[in-house]
């Protein structure tokens, strides 16, 4: 945790994904994934903790032949758990809250079918 303030200890967290590459004779590689970061915070206070991040992905437009382009997308995730034990947790959590049309650049089926849109979920986790 990088600090606690009133009970409550905080963490943020970050990641920026660079790939360049290309064929020694010149073009590009098909799949390379583009640009891409994530942001993170974290809050914990005692059986509770929580999480929001956000990943953001650059336009793809190097491409291969054959290949087509990507457009750039911004997802927005959210999670809540409550630790019931030191055992058992209930996790409510949400993947993609803006609804995005999300589509992996190195995904072989990212020009028929997008990633899944909104979702949220509610789990119980057993340790044992």
């Amino acid at each position: 945790m990088i600090s606690a303030v009133g009970g409550v200890g905080w963490a943020v967290d970050g990641a920026l994904d660079v790939v360049e590459a290309e064929l020694d004779a010149g073009g590009n590689l098909p799949r390379i994934p583009p640009l891409s970061a994530s942001l993170g915070l974290e809050a914990e206070a005692g059986r509770f903790s929580g999480r929001i991040g956000a990943n953001w992905a650059d336009a793809q437009t190097d491409v291969a032949a054959f290949e087509l382009p990507t457009d750039s997308y911004v997802t927005l995730d959210a999670r809540v758990t409550y630790a019931a034990t030191d055992n058992v947790d209930l996790i409510l959590s949400g993947s993609n809250l803006t609804d995005e049309e999300v589509r992996l650049h190195t995904s072989p089926l990212k020009d028929l079918a997008p990633m899944p849109g909104r979702n949220v979920r509610v789990a119980l986790r057993a340790r044992f």
